[in-house]
């Protein structure tokens, strides 16, 4: 058991991070907030970073001073050159451009780990403790399931719960690679890492903590849980996302859908 001066210790080297960038809108930095809303209502003591791209939206500042968030502006040199698949060619279906700006995490030196998620899931549960866990873990990232795996792979795994240890050099190496390799689009940053840090050392968390709701929670906590308990994490996918008409039966999904919806709908208010 740690003591409260040890994680005092622990937590200012560590940050959660989420990503508001490319041209955002109201309505995106509404869920922006949500999303770490639903974080700080767990009670976590960690320090929260919203990494945006430059913008001019009313207001956001002062939410994230109520929600005790620090703003970081990036400016993106990052070049994304990535080969579309003939179908997203065709049907101009690529979504993903965005997720270049993600990957600037990696400069952010300032901390020893930060634990970057996704504005499209809902944190029912303090991940403070597997936060502190992995720190104390000599490994590079910390990884969650693709889908509803038991585990993540060298080179399978998600990143809209992904730990990661900053590092300038790995940051250039990166650079270098998204601009010059031939690589797909894929489904954007998550689909380069796979292939680009297959050789990275990692801890593995298990799916409660990045539970897709896509293929029903009940369903993935019956093939991978002996007991049921309620997920750290609910995180929405595809087209499948909980600001549209998304109806559920599943209960986990029922109770993490309303909370982010509330809590989206109250920013929106602040906002507009």
């Amino acid at each position: 058991m740690y003591s409260s001066i040890t994680y005092a210790h622990v937590d200012n080297k560590l940050a959660y991070v989420f990503a508001l960038v490319g041209k955002p809108t109201k309505n995106q930095a509404a869920t922006h907030l949500a999303a770490i809303d639903l974080l700080k209502q767990t009670g976590s003591m960690i320090d929260t970073i919203s990494m945006q791209s430059p913008n001019n939206i009313r207001g956001l500042r002062h939410a994230l001073r109520v929600l005790g968030t620090k703003i970081v502006t990036i400016s993106n040199e990052l070049v994304c050159n990535c080969r579309r698949s003939i179908y997203q060619i065709i049907f101009n279906d690529y979504r993903f451009g965005f997720s270049c700006y993600i990957l600037n995490i990696w400069k952010m030196i300032q901390y020893d780990k930060i634990l970057y998620m996704d504005g499209d899931l809902a944190v029912m549960r303090n991940p403070d403790s597997l936060f502190r866990k992995w720190y104390h873990e000599n490994t590079t990232e910390l990884r969650t399931p693709v889908a509803c795996n038991a585990k993540p792979t060298h080179n399978l795994y998600n990143t809209g719960f992904w730990g990661i240890t900053p590092s300038y050099l790995t940051y250039k190496s990166m650079e270098n690679w998204l601009r010059n390799a031939d690589y797909p689009c894929g489904i954007g940053s998550q689909t380069w890492v796979n292939i680009l840090f297959a050789s990275h050392s990692f801890s593995s968390a298990s799916i409660l903590w990045n539970m897709k709701a896509d293929q029903g929670i009940d369903y993935c906590l019956n093939k991978n849980m002996k007991q049921h308990t309620t997920p750290y994490v609910v995180h929405w996918s595809g087209d499948r996302k909980p600001t549209t008409t998304l109806r559920t039966t599943d209960k986990y999904e029922i109770i993490a859908l309303k909370k982010y919806r509330n809590s989206v709908n109250n920013w929106t208010r602040f906002l507009f």
